[in-house]
């Protein structure tokens, strides 16, 4: 059985999640603001875990600087150019 709430603009008991008030026509009568709020909250943290899950960092750099020097490139133009890429957080092919 449907957990009945007053609507939120005539106060008639409707049903928790009913559409449409029967009274007075308004959408979503049984949902408050502390509903919206909490989903909000839900998919928020939800979002987070996702990034998380996948380590997904708009900081992350592709390249770190101590790799390109470990990797003793003989053209000191290449070197430079990895390096200065690696600071840039970008990596061309």
């Amino acid at each position: 059985m449907a957990k009945l709430v007053k609507c939120r603009n005539c106060e008639y008991q409707v049903a928790r999640t009913a559409n449409n008030c029967v009274q007075c026509h308004t959408k979503n009568p049984g949902l408050t603001t502390t509903d919206h709020f909490i989903n909000t909250l839900c998919f928020a943290a939800l979002l987070l875990g996702l990034m998380l899950l996948y380590k997904i960092s708009f900081n992350d750099q592709l390249i770190q600087i101590a790799d390109v020097e470990a990797a003793g490139f003989e053209k000191q133009y290449q070197r430079q150019t990895l390096i200065e890429n690696a600071e840039g957080g970008w990596v061309g092919q």
